[in-house]
């Protein structure tokens, strides 16, 4: 006759597992994303599109629900940008507007007094009194009987009417005044071989030779026949030389005067020009610079600094110590160059705390110091089940004692040494002693086991 016999044995186990006390905590990731087929349909068809900064292959890309910045380029049209919230698969219709076409040409309407005036415009006669001209500077002159030659330069940006009033001619006039519009303003201007101070001069009829000069520009020179009160501008052409960059990190972006150069040489004007360098990584650097002739300017990158905060919750004002070096006391926040660091934490009546750490971004580092000759202890239960004292159920929860003393939570600090640890649950009772070491953490997860016969 055989007999079966069931022995059903629960066993509760403990595991220990020392581990450090805090880490520097990360957000979790979620689940799944879904996406949506976005179709964009472009009027002009050749027009280059990008969703969210992306080029578009074809006429349709796959993106996430929510909102999406949608731009487009194409030759002869004003660019075009817009934001689209996708919810499902849909299609988006872009329509650009020609871009205006650029003018070449103005028209220069004159009003002449007297009207009978003969009138020329960059040393041509016109008729009636409007001309079509190019943007930029003209020279109008203007003649009648009984009047003084009118002659003046005019800037035409746009379609504008410029007033022309002639002076009565004076009789037997030996002299006229010659005024001198002077760029730049520091340029030393000689008429006749004289140094001119200030911006005008008395000068007989005539011809006269002007000459100008100014460090960083070309010299002028120009011949005039001063028949009357007459204004000139002497207008100087900066020179030109280059401008060489160089830096330690081969990748740094260049830029002169807020614009990014290719390579690192540039040709500019001489005068006072910003430079600007960057690169991933390191500190912007920003200078100026005269340039009075060929130059070149060196410039040693720094690595960028990130921020390091290192606080101890339990305890304000413990000391930190970086790489050895006492920096602080917590809440401590500074910026250190990218590399590995050895940070310390020490406070009275507590473990001296360290951890090597890592520095690629900003990086905190935030500790619960353990009190000397003291461990923490953290029971993980499972799900549903609380540590006793509570308003749950006895086969809900169960109940902690250290050395006969019922503990109100699942984590808990303790004298290092030997220690009965009692857990109670419904009609179990489960005693285990243990050995705790000084400034250690320990993780106890009671684990139910069944054993069949």
């Amino acid at each position: 006759m055989k007999k079966c016999f069931f022995i059903v044995s629960i066993l509760l186990s403990f595991s220990f597992i020392a581990m450090a006390q805090s880490t520097i905590s990360q957000p979790g990731t979620g689940g799944g994303t879904t996406s949506y087929t976005l179709t964009i349909k472009s009027t002009p068809s050749n027009a280059v599109v990008y969703v969210d900064g992306n080029k578009v292959s074809g006429n349709s890309v796959s993106v996430t629900p929510g909102t999406h910045a949608i731009t487009a380029q194409a030759s002869g049209y004003t660019d075009f940008s817009a934001s689209v919230n996708v919810r499902q698969n849909m299609t988006y219709s872009i329509v650009m507007t020609a871009a205006p076409a650029a003018v070449s040409q103005y028209t220069l309407t004159l009003r002449v007094s007297p009207s009978n005036a003969t009138v020329y415009v960059d040393g041509n006669r016109i008729s009636g009194n409007s001309v079509k001209v190019a943007a930029g500077a003209h020279i109008i002159t203007a003649r009648a009987s009984g009047y003084n030659d009118f002659s003046a330069s005019v800037n035409v940006q746009r379609n504008m009417t410029y007033s022309i009033v002639m002076t009565a001619a004076a009789t037997a006039v030996s002299q006229y005044t010659l005024n001198l519009q002077i760029s730049p303003s520091n340029a030393a201007v000689y008429v006749d071989g004289s140094r001119v101070s200030g911006t005008s001069i008395r000068l007989a009829r005539g011809q006269h030779v002007i000459t100008a000069n100014a460090q960083g520009y070309a010299d002028y020179s120009a011949t005039i026949n001063l028949q009357q009160n007459m204004t000139v501008p002497v207008s100087m052409v900066p020179l030109s030389y280059r401008l060489t960059v160089t830096a330690n990190v081969s990748s740094a972006l260049i830029y002169v005067d807020g614009t990014r150069i290719s390579g690192n040489t540039v040709t500019v004007s001489s005068g006072i020009h910003t430079i600007r360098v960057e690169a991933a990584g390191y500190q912007d650097y920003t200078t100026q610079v005269e340039v009075t002739g060929n130059t070149t300017v060196p410039v040693i990158l720094s690595a960028a600094l990130h921020s390091i905060t290192v606080n101890a919750s339990n305890f304000r004002g413990a000391q930190v110590q970086i790489d050895g070096r006492q920096v602080g006391v917590t809440p401590y926040t500074s910026s250190f160059s990218p590399g590995t660091y050895t940070v310390s934490i020490t406070a009275p009546g507590y473990e001296t705390y360290s951890e090597r750490i890592t520095v690629n971004g900003s990086s905190r580092l935030e500790v619960f110091l353990q009190q000397t000759g003291y461990s923490t202890i953290s029971f993980i239960l499972p799900e549903g089940i609380a540590v006793g004292q509570g308003n749950t159920s006895s086969r809900d929860r169960v109940d902690i004692y250290v050395d006969g003393v019922q503990q109100t939570s699942g984590s808990f600090q303790i004298q290092s040494g030997t220690h009965t640890i009692r857990l109670l649950s419904g009609n179990f009772t489960i005693d285990q002693t243990i050995e705790v070491q000084s400034g250690k953490s320990y993780i106890i997860q009671p684990m139910l086991q069944v054993i069949v016969q």
